[in-house]
């Protein structure tokens, strides 16, 4: 039964790929919800910036292990606007509190100097802040001696119980952007937090690597290595191989990641792939403020043995809100609070006009 559903619901979705989006008539100033009104400031503010497609063929973006990336010492290359947001997302707000005073005592304690650091390859410079990293965090306990102050009395890192692989990932964006101020070669290598996979609860790093011909992006999975000595971060559990979609959904380039996804549903037999695969459909036409064709999609992926069924009834109430039709809203909201009354988008429910409701 669920196999009839999900080729009914492909067969479905793909057809409603050639509606045009709908008239942004339609749309009230009075019904921006969250997700719709920063999508519209954010266009309003990046309109005029440069994208990753104007300089880059997508086809030249790759993912690759990080001792393959070839690490071009070009002059220093335009990071694209919407690339640097993506790197930029994946980064906690927080600053050093002596930057100067750190430098100097993480360089005393590894023997490190401007002019050691400076002389270092890409490759190498990445390995020596894994190393760093591993060297002063543990995963079991916040508690352990590991945790020597080094990073402590510089970062408000967040204590948390056993298992902050966030913690490896954000301490190393820090340590890389700290050595890479005394390494040119470093002008085109940036690290974020590792996307373009499904795993939800965990985190690792992405290592971009611009020039003006390609994009080449490394995993570094330094929670693994540092209890299992595998460093180099590049399977499925870490690239899912719809990687394309996921990255051009992060860059915002909806309309192209779309394409993408139509292709990887026609394609794809396994059903638990397909579901999420639809998911991401109707997430990139909500973002292009496709709220109709995104609607029937979401009510389609409602059904309860695909699972997220809660959240594809709560995006049903942001396209309805979107389009301004109250009735359809309100049937929503009615039926979400009589499901799922607990439940964790409840509360953004409750947000809502009380005369929408």
């Amino acid at each position: 039964m669920k196999k009839l559903l999900i080729s009914a619901l492909i067969f479905a979705s793909l057809a409603s790929g050639c509606v045009s989006p709908i008239d942004s008539r339609r749309e009230s100033a009075s019904n921006l919800s969250s997700f719709s009104g920063f999508n519209r400031i954010y266009n309003l503010f990046h309109s005029n910036r440069t994208c990753l497609k104007d300089i880059i063929n997508y086809e030249r973006v790759s993912i690759k292990r990080l001792e393959e990336i070839d690490f071009k010492d070009e002059e220093k290359v335009c990071l694209p606007g919407d690339l640097e947001d993506l790197i930029n997302s994946c980064i906690i707000n927080q600053e050093y509190k002596d930057k100067e005073k750190f430098r100097r005592r993480l360089y005393r304690k590894y023997g490190l100097s401007k002019e050691a650091v400076g002389g270092m390859m890409p490759y190498e410079l990445l390995m020596k802040c894994a190393e760093i990293v591993a060297d002063n965090i543990s995963y079991q306990d916040d508690a352990d001696p590991k945790l020597n102050g080094l990073f402590e009395d510089d970062f408000d890192l967040e204590r948390e119980n056993k298992g902050d692989c966030n913690k490896y990932a954000h301490t190393m964006i820090y340590v890389f952007n700290l050595l890479k101020e005394h390494n040119p070669r470093l002008r085109n290598v940036y690290v974020g937090k590792g996307t373009f996979a499904r795993a939800r609860a965990h985190d690792w790093n992405a290592v971009f690597v611009i020039s003006e011909g390609d994009l080449q992006i490394g995993m570094l999975d330094i929670t693994f290595s540092d209890n299992n000595g595998r460093l180099d971060g590049f399977n499925e559990y870490h690239v899912s191989k719809f990687w394309r979609a996921n990255f051009l959904s992060g860059i915002r380039d909806y309309e192209t990641a779309l394409k993408y996804l139509d292709e990887y549903i026609q394609n794809t037999k396994n059903e638990k792939e397909l579901t999420g695969l639809l998911f991401d459909r109707a997430h990139a036409l909500f973002s292009l403020r496709r709220y109709e064709e995104a609607a029937k999609l979401y009510e389609q992926l409602e059904n309860p043995s695909m699972g997220r069924a809660d959240f594809a009834l709560y995006r049903q109430i942001e396209c309805y809100s979107n389009l301004g039709e109250k009735e359809k809203e309100k049937s929503k909201i009615k039926m979400f609070l009589e499901k799922y009354p607990r439940n964790f988008w409840a509360r953004f429910i409750q947000e809502i006009p009380e005369q929408t409701k």
